[in-house]
Parts: C-alpha cells; sequence; structure tokens
C-alpha cells in the first residue's frame, strides 16, 4: 500500500495501464478540471486500440547489460458501464492488452485491469462510496508496487475500499475509509529473484472545516497493517498529519500538511518515529491546467518484506491545443529506502531510485476515432554493481468507441 501524489491496458498499453493506476493512488482533489453533469441512467462504452510499439529493452536489463530492443504490436480491448441517478452514481470498466513481440516472441502476455466505483447519497448529509480495483501486469514497472526493482515479473493486484463522507456543518466534515490490498508475485525461475507479496488493511479518518471561503483546515489519521506472504514478517504504520488548503484565485489552489508517522514491524522491537508531509498545488488555465505535489511517507513494502521511506515529486499537465488536438504529460521522481536491513540482506539492494516521464498527444478524427502518439521514459538506480535500468518507449495507437445509452 501506498498514498503518493498520484492511479496505473500496457506499451499503449503499459503506458495506457501504468498511467491509469497512478492516477487511482489518493491524490487531494483540488480541482475537477472540465467536469460536467452527466446524463442520468446507464451508458454502455466499448472501444478497441491498436497500437505498434518501439520498446529499447523489452528484457529489463541494467543499463551494462545494453538489452535488446523489439517492435510490440498491442491490440487492447476496453468496455466501461455507468449509470447515474439523481442520489446514485456506478461505474466499472475493464482494460486488456495483448503485446505480441516481432522478435521475442516468448515475452507475449495479456494485461488486466479492472476498476469499479458506487457512490449513494444516504442523506444530504451523508455520503457512501465503494472501490474496487484488479491489475495484472507482465513486469513490476508500476508505480503501485513499492521498494521493488523493475523487472520483467509478474505482478497482480487487488484492492478493495469502502468509506463513509459525513457533514457535520455547512463548514465541518469527516471522511471515514477502510482500505483492503492483496499482492502477489509471479515466480522467477531464469534470475532467482524472490519477492514475497502478502495483503493489508488501511483505515483513514480526514477531518475538514472550512475557516473562509478561501481556506480550509485538514487533519488526518491513517493506520496501515500489513502481513508478508509466509509469516516473513508483519508491519504496522500509524500517521497523524495536519495542514491547510488555500484558494489562492477560483483557478489556483495550495495546499500543505505535516506531522509524524509511527513505524512498528518485526525488525524494530521499539519502533520508530519520524516525521511525515506532503504539499501541492494545482493551476488552471485557459487551454492547460498543471498539477504537482511532494510527499513524503512509511508504507509496508510487500516485495520486499520491509517498510519503505518513500519520497515521491510528481507533476502533471493537461492541454487542449484545439478542438480536436489534446496533449497529456506528467513525470513522478520516487526515492525508496528500506528501513532496516532486512531488504539488502534479502535481495542484496540498497535505496531505489526511479523517475517515470509519461507524455500523450491526440487526435479526435471523429466522435468515434482517435490517433494517439505516446512515450514513456524508465530510469531506475540501485546503489549496487550494474544497479542501473533505463528503458524507453514509443508508439502510436489508434482507437474507435462509441458510447451507449441503455435503457
Amino acid at each position: 500500500m501506498r498514498l503518493t501524489s498520484r492511479s496505473i491496458a500496457l506499451a499503449a498499453a503499459c503506458f495506457v495501464l501504468t498511467a491509469s493506476l497512478a492516477q487511482a493512488q489518493e491524490r487531494p482533489a483540488m480541482i475537477q478540471y472540465g467536469q460536467t453533469e452527466p446524463a442520468r441512467g446507464w451508458t454502455f462504452t466499448p472501444s478497441l486500440g491498436v497500437s505498434s510499439v518501439w520498446d529499447d529493452n523489452v528484457l529489463m536489463q541494467g543499463a551494462d547489460s545494453h538489452g535488446p530492443a523489439d517492435f510490440v504490436s498491442v491490440l487492447a480491448p476496453h468496455a466501461a458501464l455507468g449509470f447515474t441517478s439523481a442520489r446514485s452514481a456506478f461505474s466499472a470498466s475493464y482494460d486488456g492488452a495483448f503485446e505480441l513481440y516481432r522478435q521475442f516472441d516468448s515475452l507475449n502476455n495479456y494485461g488486466q485491469f479492472e476498476s469499479l466505483t458506487a457512490r449513494h447519497r444516504v442523506t444530504p448529509r451523508t455520503n457512501f462510496y465503494v472501490q474496487q480495483e484488479l491489475a495484472v501486469t507482465p513486469t513490476t514497472e508500476l508505480p503501485l508496487v513499492v521498494g521493488v526493482p523493475y523487472i520483467r515479473m509478474g505482478a497482480t493486484l487487488a484492492d478493495g475500499k469502502a468509506g463513509l463522507q459525513h457533514a457535520f456543518t455547512k463548514r465541518t466534515s469527516v471522511d471515514l475509509s477502510y482500505d483492503f490490498q492483496v499482492i502477489a508475485f509471479d515466480k522467477d525461475p531464469v534470475l532467482g529473484v524472490v519477492l514475497f507479496g502478502g495483503h493489508g488493511h488501511t483505515g483513514i479518518a480526514t477531518l475538514r472545516h472550512q475557516m473562509t471561503a478561501k481556506t480550509s483546515l485538514i487533519a488526518d489519521y491513517e493506520v496501515q497493517h500489513a502481513t508478508i506472504t509466509n509469516g516473513a514478517g508483519t508491519f504496522t504504520v500509524q500517521t497523524a498529519r495536519a495542514g491547510a488548503e488555500r484558494k489562492m484565485t477560483s483557478s489556483f489552489v495550495v495546499f500543505g500538511e505535516a506531522g509524524l508517522a509511527l513505524v512498528s514491524q518485526s525488525s524494530f522491537e521499539n519502533g520508530q518515529t519520524a516525521p511525515s508531509w506532503r504539499a501541492g498545488a494545482a493551476r488552471e488555465f485557459e487551454r492547460f491546467s498543471v498539477e504537482g505535489a511532494y510527499n513524503r511517507s512509511f508504507v509496508p513494502a510487500f516485495g520486499v518484506g520491509d517498510t519503505i521511506e518513500s519520497q515521491d515529486v510528481g507533476a502533471h499537465v493537461k492541454a487542449t491545443l484545439t478542438h480536436r488536438i489534446s496533449a497529456d504529460g506528467g513525470f513522478d521522481w520516487l526515492h525508496e529506502r528500506p528501513l532496516s536491513q532486512v531488504a539488502i540482506a534479502t535481495l542484496g539492494e540498497a535505496p531505489l531510485r526511479s523517475l517515470l516521464v509519461t507524455g500523450l498527444v491526440g487526435y479526435t478524427a471523429s466522435p468515434w476515432l482517435r490517433i494517439e502518439g505516446f512515450l514513456s521514459f524508465t530510469r531506475q538506480q540501485i546503489d549496487r554493481p550494474g544497479g542501473q535500468l533505463d528503458r524507453n518507449r514509443f508508439g502510436i495507437q489508434v482507437t474507435t468507441t462509441k458510447p451507449m445509452r441503455v435503457r
């Protein structure tokens, strides 16, 4: 589990799935760009994407190994179902990605990502919501997989969340949520790398009080408890933070929180206490919007059986260049350090420094046809010989889609 500044199909689809999961992670909702009131009733949207991708490191080997490159053809089916009524909203989606390699056909795979969200207004002051996600990917190159080197090993992530939002007054509200997550890794008979997996529970309580029309105070408490597969260890992280959100203008928002984290695990008999904070800003202009955030937190890392100090700096830009052309891009830089020597002793690896840069330009040829060019750059550095991974991917995708009203 992790709490970062940004949720992650792979190549087109690797790229699409990575972006989807990254956007699925918790980021403070500051400005909802370009949202309109959805039409009531049921809507079904099928689509199909076909893409060709150049991958310069298909085996995801270190820079010293000069890993081979290949062209990848991707077939990405997608389906979305949505419902909106006066008091409820529901949406479910499925993304698949058939990856077919031109030379290295033994790497052919099928990645999948599924999500579901539902919200119901119980009373004028109380909302209940649930969220669920499932991702099956051929590599560990996902922002949700904490503290793990990027390697070609399959990963399965399942996550379910339920929450309650209640407004005590017009100015004061609370958000209570519970999250359950399971992660499992495939076996690697070639490299001999062992990643543990496990399951975890997270409870979050957030209190918000609006002091003025522009300023709100925020306080939150979070407790995470994780169990590593086969009894390799248990981890508990408690974090308490307080801060504020300020609307500088109608289109410019900043926020900041600071507090303490208490880490308890099998390796720390007396626990450890460390500062935790996050800050960010979002700004909307006439044709584009930008947002960025910094986060320092402590999270159980299922892959290596340890607790990780995670620092994440991220930024994201969305632009509407013309009524047919749009662009989307961003980056995430992460520094992940184990708090004990467990991960280093087990895997022989020290702190990870990772950079993920993505970009996309799309042209809407017709209401049902869209053409997109995309790129992604991955850099990861481990403090050991040969511990640098570089991977670049470029591609073009054609997507057809047709929303349909269901009566």
